[in-house]
């Protein structure tokens, strides 16, 4: 995840939705399965936090000028639905939105997040032969896509995206945040089924660690959970130093900055 600044608080978070990806980080991190089971778990707790009906996850490689490659799909789509998104990446490369991803892309190679009306605006989506010729009499309503780097090579990124049925109402910034700090925290699931990947130490906390940090952000002090969890204050605080070094922060306040505001990186940059 990016180096998480003051500057990029934006849009913030209620107590109640960190709460919330806390609970479905957890349970993904602990989850029995293989690494499929836990992105389909993610995903669907995702679309229940967001009010979302479909989502797609996949490792896609962006080019400019090249078709773009899928090399692992998994999704819930409907037939036609996923069948519109397989036409459109083998028939137009002149994809609207597929053109805006690459040029953002190309402008931060970070893990970036954006409502497709961030990438393209609502209009130019529903004129483009993109809509027209592919989506039109599917449900597909709003999205939000999330790009998050591999450590293969510059142009081949872990690909999420959910979306809504043309019933319900657009994406707000909020839902693009969740989305993006889930998204940005689990970084296993994302360079793990990738041949010849570099992340292999990297892990989700272990059950215990899991435990203690959900109550760290629930507000618990240190002796709380010592008497929450039957164990000492000072093992706890040895806990807590380790969940620290896991997430790259300093303290409590910055650990729960992190869950609330994000790295700024759900927004266009200005």
């Amino acid at each position: 995840m990016n180096t998480f600044s003051p500057a990029t608080m934006s849009t913030s978070l209620s107590q109640e939705d960190v709460r919330s990806i806390v609970q479905l980080f957890s349970k993904i991190a602990i989850m029995k399965g293989d690494l499929n089971d836990k992105k389909r778990a993610l995903m669907n707790g995702l679309c229940k936090l967001l009010e979302a009906d479909y989502w797609l996850w996949n490792i896609m490689r962006f080019q400019s000028s090249e078709t773009p490659i899928a090399y692992d799909i998994l999704h819930n789509m409907p037939e036609d639905m996923f069948s519109a998104f397989a036409s459109l990446n083998y028939e137009h490369d002149e994809d609207e939105v597929t053109l805006a991803i690459i040029k953002n892309n190309a402008a931060d190679r970070n893990h970036w997040t954006r409502k497709r009306t961030y990438l393209v605006s609502q209009d130019t989506f529903e004129s483009s032969t993109s809509y027209t010729k592919y989506f039109s009499k599917t449900d597909l309503g709003d999205s939000l896509i999330s790009n998050y780097p591999t450590s293969l090579e510059n142009s081949i990124y872990s690909c999420c995206c959910v979306h809504r049925s043309r019933s319900k109402p657009a994406f707000n910034d909020r839902d693009c945040l969740i989305f993006h700090i889930l998204i940005s925290e689990v970084a296993w699931l994302h360079h793990f089924d990738i041949p010849n990947n570099d992340h292999r130490n990297e892990s989700p906390l272990p059950p215990r660690l899991q435990t203690i940090f959900t109550l760290i952000l629930e507000g618990y002090t240190p002796k709380r959970i010592a008497l929450h969890l039957s164990i000492t204050e000072n093992t706890v605080r040895t806990y807590i130093k380790q969940i620290y070094k896991h997430f790259s922060v300093s303290g409590r306040i910055e650990l729960t900055q992190r869950f609330t505001y994000g790295d700024g990186n759900h927004l266009p940059h200005i």
